[in-house]
């Protein structure tokens, strides 16, 4: 149920007839569920209200069911940012991307289109860790506490966060402000080619570290430090906050085993 909450100059009814909700999975910091509406006004604020029945399969009740928190949300009032969702080789992007000047309507296809180039650039890494002892004998493994499944995970989710930039359209101090001919690489100043200016929000540092704890040393990967690199680090990555009610970076995979094992 989607309530849209009214201005009281001028009141933006939501047509129930228009409204279609899509539900899919992702994974971000956990497998989450996620609802995909469309039909929704721009520049309005919307509530919304998730509702489940019971009962067991086959039988259940339209009387009762379960209510949980309300969730409100604003959209946006331009177009510099969609949202892409449901990847194949990046599953844990569900988020806004820069638009695209050349594939303006098709979602879906902006998201194969990003998808696609970070498949390309994982190609090299994966032969390289297929030369790397994953199945020997104990003493003969690149490290008794990782595997080279947490190597693979840890370097797809940061490729993806690199590659397939966050988008934003409000500025805050810990958003990157991006001209639309100047991206963070060339794939996206060539072939996606931006609608408008956007805001990015920046990766997560804490991708760049786990890739260097979960990967063999002769992979040779190196993150920029505050001391020797500031200016890299802070046109690159952002610090991972837990506890912030803000969005202050793009983190990609499982926040609390990535933490946990990175602090240890």
């Amino acid at each position: 149920n989607v309530n849209s909450s009214l201005d009281t100059i001028n009141k933006n009814y939501l047509d129930y007839d228009e409204l279609a909700i899509f539900k899919s999975h992702a994974n971000r910091s956990s497998v989450q569920e996620q609802f995909y509406i469309t039909g929704l006004n721009s520049s309005t604020n919307y509530t919304v209200y998730l509702t489940k029945k019971l009962g067991r399969s086959g039988n259940v009740s339209d009387v009762g069911g379960v209510l949980f928190s309300k969730s409100s949300f604003p959209t946006r009032d331009k177009n510099s940012c969609s949202l892409i969702f449901d990847l194949d080789f990046c599953s844990g992007v569900a988020y806004d991307v820069p638009s695209s000047l050349i594939e303006t309507a098709n979602k879906t296809l902006l998201a194969s289109t990003y998808d696609d180039f970070a498949r390309s650039l994982y190609s090299n890494f994966s032969k390289a860790l297929q030369n790397t002892p994953c199945a020997e004998e104990a003493d003969a493994i690149y490290s008794p506490l990782r595997t080279c499944d947490n190597c693979a995970n840890s370097y797809r989710n940061w490729l993806c966060a690199v590659t397939i930039p966050r988008c934003g359209s409000a500025e805050s101090a810990y958003f990157m402000h991006r001209d639309k001919d100047q991206n963070r690489n060339s794939f996206l100043n060539e072939v996606i080619q931006p609608v408008s200016d956007y805001y990015e929000i920046l990766p997560c540092i804490e991708m760049c570290y786990a890739i260097v704890r979960d990967c063999p040393s002769a992979f040779q990967f190196a993150c920029p430090d505050s001391q020797n690199y500031q200016q890299l680090l802070l046109h690159s990555y952002n610090l991972y906050d837990q506890n912030a009610n803000s969005i202050q970076c793009n983190f990609i995979g499982n926040d609390t085993e990535m933490l946990t094992n990175l602090y240890l």
